[in-house]
């Protein structure tokens, strides 16, 4: 219980704090260990404040959350295929 909420208090702060690229990489860890459906609400605050059109990307703003889903979409239905120990 108590690394979900440390989990999820490091990925608030590296949301405000930090690169996209870590912050990524501690939404992919928080989903591998847990079923964190929040992470798309961490995907509408993270588009909602620095999102930009990009039109390399058909001019979509949210890009995160876009990516979020989809990473929490993939890791629900991989974790039931893989053997999977939590080490929790």
């Amino acid at each position: 219980m108590w690394i979900r909420v440390l989990i999820f208090l490091a990925l608030l702060v590296s949301i405000l704090f930090l690169n996209w690229w870590i912050t990524t990489s501690i939404v992919l860890v928080y989903l591998f260990l847990f079923n964190a459906y929040e992470v798309i609400f961490f995907g509408l605050v993270l588009d909602s404040l620095y999102a930009t059109s990009v039109p390399g990307f058909f001019g979509i703003e949210f890009i995160f959350t876009i990516l979020f889903s989809t990473l929490f979409v993939l890791t629900y239905f991989l974790k039931k295929e893989l053997i999977y120990y939590p080490a929790l």
